[in-house]
């Protein structure tokens, strides 16, 4: 079975670092995580019960932050969107 014909793209005008369409499946890009814009988004990811992995169960919103400026020190940290709408957080 063939793969299906994608389109991959190195965004150098700022926003997207990795963006590809896949017939049936819609449109996947990877953006940076914008400081202090996407905290919220994050906060109410990783602060809910069923994100547990991220041990950041019941933390407030100043806590996330905090601990997301320390990891984006260190490593990169991106925002998934699919067909235009936040979907995940890849560390």
């Amino acid at each position: 079975m063939s793969q299906p014909e994608v389109e991959v793209a190195i965004e150098t005008e700022g926003a997207f670092v990795f963006a590809r369409d896949t017939a049936g499946h819609g449109r996947l890009r990877l953006r940076p995580l914008r400081d202090p814009d996407d905290f919220p988004l994050v906060h109410g990811w990783v602060s809910r019960e069923y994100a547990r992995f991220w041990g950041m169960t019941g933390h407030s919103l100043d806590q996330v932050t905090s601990g997301y400026r320390a990891i984006a020190r260190n490593a990169d940290v991106f925002i998934g969107e699919h067909d235009g709408e936040a979907a995940f957080l890849v560390e």
